[in-house]
């Protein structure tokens, strides 16, 4: 068990978790049984504590750590994308003011080796979640996801420098998939938001690479823009930091609906 608290204590070093969390992470690390924590693909998170299965995650970069050394992938893409555990242990922190992990379905896919942050964007090995008749795609088809990360502007020359990354990355590191498009299912793609922003905006443009299929109701930007347990029942309550948030918080008490929407990417579309 020593030994596992060890590798937990080195990976919250290595990640760079803010220091105010280090007085509750180490009283939490020594009186957790951390016997428990196997595998990534064994482990129940619903069984655990917030707190236990922040440690349990970090546990599993170890054996993450070692099937990115077994395919020589470099290790800032690792960094990079396990990242977003410390962007999920402060949104946990920021719903429920205290240390812990709540978005794991989510981050079980980088632990998995199966989601990916090649610079600005992140990139998941995935089954299609929905069917794109025109396009011949189906729902389960392979695919690769494109996920959005907090954390940078979303300039336009960066999203399309990952994607020339992202089709370097998958032919290099994963030859046997097979793949035919990138989608996303987001709510910047909502095309609601370029009546609120400036056409050439981040947002704007960043819509530009898609091509736009079906949209679905959603406040989804409510949890992006303000904070994770925003709705339109308490947004008066929450402050309005960006141009964007007013305008945003103004259209909601107008009654205004907003969507996700699912755009793609044609594979052969990308210049390498």
């Amino acid at each position: 068990m020593k030994m596992k608290k060890k590798i937990i204590s080195k990976w919250y070093k290595l990640l760079d978790f803010p220091t105010s969390f280090d007085e509750d992470f180490y009283s939490v690390l020594n009186k957790v049984d951390c016997s428990i924590f196997t595998n990534i693909d064994g482990y129940d998170a619903s069984l655990h504590s917030p707190k236990e299965n922040l440690l349990a995650y970090l546990y599993f970069c170890e054996d993450l750590q070692q099937r990115y050394q077994e395919k020589a992938i470099p290790q800032s893409i690792l960094f990079d994308t396990l990242h977003d555990i410390v962007i999920w242990t402060n949104v946990h922190y920021q719903v429920h003011e205290e240390l812990g992990l709540s978005e794991l379905s989510w981050l079980k896919r980088h632990l998995s080796f199966k989601l990916f942050k090649l610079g600005r964007l992140q990139y998941c090995i995935n089954g299609s979640e929905f069917d794109i008749l025109d396009l011949g795609l189906k729902k389960d088809d392979s695919i690769i996801e494109v996920h959005i990360p907090e954390g940078e502007p979303l300039l336009l020359e960066k999203c399309k420098e990952s994607l020339k990354n992202a089709q370097t990355f998958f032919r290099k590191y994963f030859p046997e998939y097979e793949y035919e498009y990138y989608t996303c299912h987001s709510w910047l793609l909502d095309q609601s938001l370029l009546s609120l922003i400036d056409k050439t905006s981040n947002i704007a443009l960043f819509q530009t690479l898609f091509h736009l299929r079906q949209s679905d109701n959603s406040d989804a930007l409510l949890k992006y823009i303000f904070r994770w347990d925003a709705t339109r029942e308490n947004l008066s309550n929450l402050p309005a930091k960006s141009s964007l948030a007013k305008k945003i918080k103004r259209a909601i008490e107008e009654g205004k609906i907003f969507h996700e929407t699912l755009g793609f990417i044609p594979k052969n579309s990308i210049d390498e």
